[in-house]
Parts: C-alpha cells; sequence; structure tokens
C-alpha cells in the first residue's frame, strides 16, 4: 500500500515538472512566433498567437498555487482553439495544423490515473477539430493565398512543431529518468524493511517456543500453590516455604514479562514502517 501510495506520488510529481516545463517553453515559443509574424507583416496570425500567452500565464499560476488538474485543463483548451483559429486563419496548407500532434502526446502523458478519461475526451474532441478543419480548409487571411508566404509558413511551422516535439520528448525523458530513479531506491527500501521484518518474525516464531515453555513452568507452579492453600490445611512453616517459593517464582515471572515487553519495543523501533 505504502508503495503503491508513493509510485502514484512520484507519477504526480513527474507530470507536475512536465507539465511546469512545456508552460515555460510555450511562453517562449508564443512569444518568438508573435515577433516572427509581426516581421513578416502576418498580423493577424501574429495577434492570434499573443493571445495564448496570458492564458499560459495563468495556467502557471494554478500550477503553483497547486491547482494542477484546472491548469492542465486551462492550456490544453486554450491552446486547441488558438491553433484552430491559426488553422483557420493560415488554413491547413500551412502545416499549422501539426501542432495538433505534440498537443495530443501531451494530452495522453499529463492526464494519468482518474484523469484519464478528462484525457481521452480532449484528445477525440481534438482529432474531430482536425478533421472538420479539413473539411472546411477556409484561409480567412488572403496574404496566406500567396505561394512564397505559404512556403514560408510551411517551413516555419515543419521546424516549429519539429523542436517543440523534441524539446518535450526531452522533458519526458529527463523526469522519467528522475521519477524512474526514485521508484528504485523505494524498491531497495521496502526490500531491506521486507528482510528486517522477515528477520523480526523468525526470531518472534523462536522467542515465542521459549517463552511458552518459560512461562509455563511458573504459571504451573503457582497453580499447584494455590491448590493446596485452596484444598487442605498446612503447617504454618510449610506455609511460610510454599509463600517463599511463590515469591520467587512470580518475581521471575515479571522479570521475563519485563524483558518480553522489552524486546517489543525494540523490535518495533528498529523497523520504520
Amino acid at each position: 500500500m505504502v508503495s503503491k501510495l508513493k509510485s502514484e506520488e512520484y507519477a504526480i510529481e513527474h507530470s507536475k515538472k512536465v507539465h511546469s516545463g512545456l508552460l515555460k517553453v510555450i511562453a517562449i515559443y508564443i512569444v518568438l512566433f508573435f515577433f516572427i509574424n509581426l516581421y513578416y507583416d502576418d498580423y493577424m496570425q501574429a495577434y492570434a498567437t499573443i493571445m495564448a500567452l496570458p492564458f499560459t500565464i495563468l495556467s502557471y499560476y494554478l500550477l503553483k498555487i497547486d491547482k494542477y488538474y484546472l491548469s492542465k485543463l486551462i492550456n490544453y483548451i486554450q491552446l486547441n482553439l488558438i491553433i484552430t483559429a491559426l488553422c483557420l486563419i493560415t488554413g491547413m496548407d500551412s502545416l499549422i495544423f501539426m501542432y495538433f500532434f505534440p498537443l495530443i502526446i501531451g494530452a495522453l502523458v499529463m492526464f494519468q490515473g482518474k484523469e484519464k478519461t478528462t484525457g481521452y475526451i480532449l484528445v477525440f474532441t481534438t482529432i474531430l477539430v482536425m478533421v472538420v478543419l479539413t473539411y472546411l480548409n477556409l484561409h480567412l487571411d488572403p496574404m496566406h493565398n500567396d505561394y512564397a508566404h505559404l512556403q514560408s509558413d510551411k517551413l516555419m511551422n515543419s521546424i516549429g512543431v519539429g523542436v517543440f516535439c523534441l524539446v518535450e520528448l526531452i522533458y519526458f525523458i529527463k523526469y522519467s529518468n528522475e521519477t524512474h530513479d526514485k521508484l528504485v531506491l523505494n524498491t531497495e527500501q521496502l526490500e531491506l524493511k521486507n528482510n528486517q521484518l522477515l528477520s523480526v518474525i523468525y526470531t518472534r516464531d523462536k522467542m515465542m517456543s521459549v517463552l511458552s515453555h518459560d512461562l509455563r513452568s511458573p504459571i504451573i507452579a503457582l497453580n499447584s500453590a494455590m491448590n493446596v492453600f485452596s484444598e487442605q490445611a498446612i503447617d504454618p512453616s510449610l506455609q511460610k516455604e510454599i509463600v517463599g517459593q511463590i515469591k520467587n517464582k512470580s518475581g521471575r515471572l515479571l522479570v521475563l514479562i519485563d524483558d518480553l515487553l522489552n524486546w517489543t519495543k525494540s523490535q518495533s523501533a528498529a523497523i520504520d514502517v
């Protein structure tokens, strides 16, 4: 149970680190593409791109205040909307739609566990949007009807998607390795505790075997003495001798019980569960 909880904790930590890193990359991409589009006088595409920046900052803020699920959801939806808007502005021929692919991969990685259903719904929605955009194939900005401009858009988008996918892969590998190392260390610690537990169980069984004999003998003697006192009158001198023996055996029994309690406490402290 402990191992499962730690594994889930590491998986969430891994996902948060990837999400945080990708948000920073997305912010850089947004600013970079904004200025590149301004340079090519592609104002409609530039302004559509920069609209994603406030929502990316909001997603990063939500992540920092531990609103992780909301942060992922807002970031995915806003990127989906921005890419859709860019596809409508530039047309599918500009290859801007390829940004949907790293978005889909990110959703499948980021939404895990109980959130998998959300991830699948978002991916299905994205694929549906791509199908509709392909069917419409609009060019709202006449600038993109120009062949030379369209070719530069294709080149820029192909490079952009390739670099983004590479960065995404680097983040996945980097934090996956960190999570793997933590899981290996956790497994080694659990194995060590398991060996300690097996050792304690073995020692306990041996102790119980010895104690069952050492506790039984004085208790039988005490029970016999009580029977003598209750069933017949005995000589005072003999009675005094028997009481002395009872006192001696009860003292030994008390010491034995104290030793048993101390041993139990030491064994409990030795294993940090």
